[in-house]
Order: C-alpha cells, then structure tokens, then sequence
C-alpha cells in the first residue's frame, strides 16, 4: 500500500515540476485550488471561535449614566477681559522734522482725541521740547487707541524728569475715555553703550546714522571736538571710529 502511495505521489511531483509534461498546467490549478479550500476552511475556523463579549449579547445587562459637563461659563469671561485688556509697546526715536502727528504714527498710535489733548494741555506738549535721538514710548490697545506715553525730558546724574500722558477710565458706563499728563522724576539707571564702524561714501553724519548713534551724542561730539576736528574737512571715507557713550 505505502509503496503504490509513494510511486502516485512521485508521479503526481514529476508532473508539478516539468512544465513540459502535458498535464503540468491542470494539476497546478488543482493545487492551488486545494490549498486556497484549505485556507478558507482554516480562517471559517478561527472566527467561529472568537470569542465574545458583552457588546455583542443583545441580552446583556448596560448601565446608562448622565455625565456632567463642566462650566467653563467663567473661564470664557476671563478669557475675554484678557483680551480686552491687551497691550502692545512701541518705541521711537524722535527725528529730525518730526511732528506730534508723525510720531505717534510711527508709533501706530491712530487716535484723534489722544493728539488733540498732547497739542493742546500744556504739560503734554513739552514733547516738542524733545530733541532728535530721543526715545519716547507708547502703549496702545487692540485699536490702536492710546493707553499711555512716556517721554524722557532729561535731567541730572541722580534722577530724570519723564513726561507721561495717560488715559483714565471714564467714571460710569458709556462715558467717554480722557487723559491727564504729568511729569514724574525717575531715578536714572544708567548703562553704557558702544558704537563703532567706519566712514564711508556717505561721510561723517550718515555714517553715525547707520551705526544707530543717537543725535544728541553726536551733537555732543561736535560741540566738544569742534575746536580741534573739522568734521565736514577732517574726517575722510575710510576713517574708523568707536564710540562709547552714556544711555538713559
């Protein structure tokens, strides 16, 4: 019996692997055929053995529980005042030529009733009193409305005098906002700041411009070398220059 298996069997793979052979094409289809039934019977199988669980039994017992989304009615207020309460600084040198309606452009202020009150209270306009180089500051809200200026007028070694324009709140509901200027002394927190560079084409003054030297230092120097340097004569393209100066 196991010799007639074996002669079948060896005759069944002489066919498989010679392509010549006249019946080589139909017992391949034939196997293929039998190990795909397999497959197919082995994965039947194993799916009908999963196993189960209580979402697929229509009898099993579920439990229903409201859940209790939290408030977040308070957080989205908070959330909003912030906003509402955004403040954004700028700062600017003053320039040669500036106006009061320049300079708060080019600090993004656009707020009519703000330059109408520095133009017409007579502590605020001690801001065309400023000279070139000098910083001014601005806070503005969301609108580009002004919260507040600052300005420094100057001073000694100890202490400077600051312009501050500011908007107050209006007393009750639906008012409108004001201003009120003052000036405050600032104890002076002094540092120091170097500058240096070479002269080119341009000569001496923009040269200093593109060094970010500020006007009133470069006044200074002039006033204070002017006996022993010509700067329009003496100082030539190429010349080098380091400065250090003192910054409010």
């Amino acid at each position: 019996m196991w010799s007639s298996l074996r002669e079948v069997f060896a005759r069944e793979l002489v066919v498989l692997v010679d392509p010549t052979n006249p019946q080589h094409t139909r017992r391949r289809k034939q196997l293929t055929v039998a190990v795909g039934t397999v497959f197919t019977l082995g994965m039947a199988a194993a799916m009908g053995v999963a196993p189960r669980n209580a979402f697929d039994d229509p009898l099993a017992p579920r439990v229903e529980q409201a859940l209790r989304m939290p408030d977040v009615r308070q957080q989205l207020e908070l959330l909003t005042e912030t906003d509402e309460q955004s403040v954004y600084v700028r700062q600017e040198r003053m320039q040669r030529g500036d106006t009061i309606s320049t300079l708060l452009r080019r600090l993004g202020v656009d707020d009519p009733d703000a330059q109408s009150f520095i133009l017409k209270n007579p502590t605020a306009r001690g801001l065309f009193g400023l000279n070139p180089g000098q910083t001014v500051q601005a806070e503005i809200d969301d609108s580009n409305l002004l919260v507040a200026l600052q300005a420094n007028l100057g001073g000694d070694a100890a202490s400077s005098r600051e312009l501050v324009v500011e908007r107050v709140a209006p007393q009750k509901d639906g008012g409108d906002y004001t201003y009120r200027a003052r000036i405050a002394s600032v104890d002076n927190d002094v540092h120091y700041e170097m500058a240096s560079g070479a002269i080119e084409n341009n000569g001496f003054f923009k040269s200093m411009d593109a060094a970010n030297v500020p006007d009133e230092i470069v006044s200074q120097m002039i006033s204070i070398f002017s006996g022993v340097i010509d700067f329009h004569h003496d100082i030539a393209r190429g010349d080098r220059f380091r400065i250090v100066y003192e910054a409010g």
